[in-house]
């Protein structure tokens, strides 16, 4: 069975054509170069711009990729929600160095009081903190995390941590501003120590603030970063950081995130009592979860098979696939368009895991 990608939610998303992906699925795979059909289709994709690498885990080693039309990998574009995934790095990467662990609370940090200082940095990362996601400092790249994290405390009434699933950015806001007060740093600081110059990343790789549809405003400097979504990086950029989480957290002989917390992230922090207020993957034709800054997809019943991955709202879809050994990404940069729900179509699994087995013969 081809597995096929769709993610729904307020966050608009780029469209793949659906006779592309039809037309993907019905291929006679058999009898065909399984690398050829995959260009074929990528080309015959509506994208102008794009690239698809795909990487074996067991040695770094670049399996396939594809580009289409003037993508550049060596520059910065918006990744929007696969943002994330690198936020939720940043924290792990603070709990190996025994900065702030992921049991530390609103409470020791903020000063929160009652059931919201109750809240632990887990289930901020996750998004089952209970916070309210109405307010809109978010939104306000003149701003600051300390004073956007006030206004989501001012607004957030005897939240209960773990009862429900609510997908938003103020958790990782207030994340954010745990963060700055651990450290008596900003963010961008942070950010380049833990991040940035370990992985040897580019300069202009940086978080911005605004409403992500704004790029202007998203790629400007700001103490109120988007860290949900606001992120710049290239692919190839993106690719080392993929590429250190794969080995367990390990970048050039360095370990920059503990094994144990790498798989902490990559393990669904759903519990039984949690309940889904909102998610943008609740159409997925599979069971999907959230881990810590990046969702666990349930390829199979119970997931007894997972693939991690974080999509974002312009079509940059990084994943890691551990059964399979392997680990990819689909980058490309584009326009919102004029709906609010659109959809990402990524090229079937079972092509690329062909792909990756044949490359391995």
């Amino acid at each position: 069975m081809v597995i096929r990608r769709l993610f729904m939610g307020l966050v608009l998303l780029v469209a793949i054509a659906s006779i592309w992906i039809d037309g993907l699925v019905s291929a006679p795979i058999a009898q065909t170069d399984i690398a050829s059909q995959i260009r074929s289709y990528l080309d015959k994709a509506p994208i102008k711009s794009l690239q698809l690498t795909v990487y074996d885990g067991k040695t770094d080693r670049l399996i396939f990729e594809h580009r289409k039309g003037q993508f550049n990998p060596q520059a910065p574009v918006a990744i929007a929600s696969a943002t994330k995934w690198v936020t939720g790095a940043v924290f792990m990467a603070m709990a190996t160095d025994g900065i702030l662990q992921p049991t530390d609370t609103t409470g020791k940090w903020l000063n929160w009081q009652g059931a919201a200082g109750q809240i632990n940095l887990k289930h901020l990362l996750s998004f089952t903190s209970g916070l309210n996601q109405g307010g809109l400092c978010q939104f306000d790249h003149r701003s600051s995390l300390d004073n956007c994290t006030q206004q989501v405390n001012r607004a957030s009434r005897n939240p209960q941590p773990e009862s429900f699933f609510e997908y938003g950015a103020t958790h990782m806001m207030v994340a954010g501003r745990m963060a700055e007060v651990a450290t008596k740093q900003s963010w961008d600081q942070i950010f380049a120590k833990y991040i940035t110059q370990p992985l040897g990343l580019l300069p202009q790789t940086r978080y911005g603030g605004g409403t992500i549809g704004d790029r202007r405003i998203l790629a400007q400097p700001t103490r109120n970063p988007r860290l949900d979504g606001g992120l710049q990086i290239s692919s190839a950029d993106y690719t080392k950081f993929l590429r250190m989480v794969y080995q367990k957290g390990k970048y050039n002989g360095r370990q920059i995130i503990r094994p144990d917390l790498i798989a902490m992230m990559e393990t669904s922090q759903f519990k039984p009592q949690t309940k889904i207020k909102y998610s943008p993957a609740a159409r997925y034709p599979y069971k999907m979860e959230y881990g810590l800054g990046n969702w666990v997809e349930c390829i199979e019943a119970n997931c007894t098979r997972q693939v991690n991955s974080s999509l974002g709202a312009f079509g940059f879809y990084p994943w890691i696939d551990r059964q399979n050994e392997y680990y990819g990404i689909l980058a490309m940069e584009q326009d919102r368009g004029g709906s609010e729900s659109a959809k990402l179509i990524v090229p079937g699994r079972v092509l690329i895991e062909k792909l990756v087995a044949q490359a391995r013969l």
